[in-house]
């Protein structure tokens, strides 16, 4: 009969700020499954006895049940019976712990940040792992073996935790562009640059394009005036003052559009890093944190419709309405 066997692994970019109420959470769920795994261990170690109890004389098993019993809960299949959570500190000092409660609790750590978090639970056959910043800004959750019920019944607990504390798509992009934004920013302040009009240059060059018109349509006595003033303002390179009003306002929608997107590379460059609330010092940055966060998806946007979208609006409808 085919069976059906889900992935119970997953990594998601950060950045990572969980705060104390939602490592509360988590603590809830490791203790209910660490529960359930113990449980589920004793049960197959009683299915195992049972099972070598059974290929014995009745005269043997109650003399031997509790020799094969320890037996079997010191094999490598069942020994394992161990939860730890690691967490590792700016400083370099690191704390272990069996719960998340009791690293929170810890009095001579408060002081700490928090770098790294490392979750292991090791019960028979059954292991899990969950860890945030470990040698990146990723959280990995595993829970095995895939094919075991009560493994794939706590991963979809975890699971359920880690998306609902999981950083919102646009904050993911924000980490992975972090530094390369501003490799464009110089592109685009470099082409806009060579593309922005030099006055004379663009009057010279409407002044050539009237000039291939008039040849084009040959020169008579109603365009020779016209055709003269051509030729004078080329040979003198006089540009009237409303051209060289129209070439400012471009030049100062060139400065507001630069400036837009500096102030938007100058913010972007502060980028949230993992904060995990387990100490108080970890708590107060992930409340700085969560407060920059929210000016940036108001400020940012605020800077894209004012200093890109409605000079690009206006000018469009300016040209419409000539």
């Amino acid at each position: 009969m085919a069976e059906l066997i889900y992935p119970n692994s997953k990594k998601i970019s950060g950045p990572w700020l969980v705060d104390h109420d939602q490592l509360m959470e988590l603590d809830s769920i490791l203790k209910d499954g660490w529960d359930s795994l113990i449980r589920y261990r004793e049960q197959r170690i009683e299915e195992v006895l049972e099972a070598r109890l059974g290929a014995l004389e009745e005269d043997e098993k109650d003399a031997r049940k509790d020799e094969i019993k320890e037996q079997i809960e010191e094999s490598y299949k069942f020994s394992p019976k161990t939860k730890t959570i690691n967490t590792t500190f700016s400083s370099g000092n690191k704390l272990s712990s069996s719960s998340i409660e009791e690293a929170i609790t810890e009095r001579s750590i408060q002081n700490e940040i928090v770098e790294t978090i490392e979750i292991k639970l090791d019960c028979g056959e059954i292991e899990a792992r969950i860890s945030i910043g470990d040698y990146s800004d990723k959280l990995a959750l595993y829970v095995g073996p895939p094919t075991n019920p009560i493994a794939s019944e706590f991963y979809v607990k975890l699971d359920r935790w880690v998306n609902k504390v999981s950083p919102v798509k646009w904050l993911s992009w924000w980490k992975e562009i972090s530094g390369f934004h501003w490799f464009i920013f110089f592109m685009i302040f470099a082409m806009s640059t060579i593309l922005l009009p030099d006055k004379n240059s663009s009057y010279k060059k409407h002044l050539k394009s009237e000039a291939y018109e008039l040849l084009e349509n040959g020169i008579n006595k109603n365009n020779s005036e016209k055709a003269l003033e051509i030729i004078l303002s080329l040979d003198t390179k006089y540009t009237p003052d409303k051209w060289s009003k129209s070439s400012s306002e471009t030049a100062k929608k060139f400065l507001i559009f630069t400036f837009s997107l500096l102030v938007i590379s100058v913010i972007i460059s502060f980028v949230p890093k993992i904060h995990i609330g387990i100490t108080r010092s970890s708590e107060e940055k992930i409340k700085y944190w969560r407060i920059w966060i929210k000016t940036i998806s108001i400020t940012i946007p605020g800077l894209i419709i004012t200093g890109i979208v409605l000079p690009l609006i206006f000018d469009n409808l300016k040209i419409l309405f000539q």
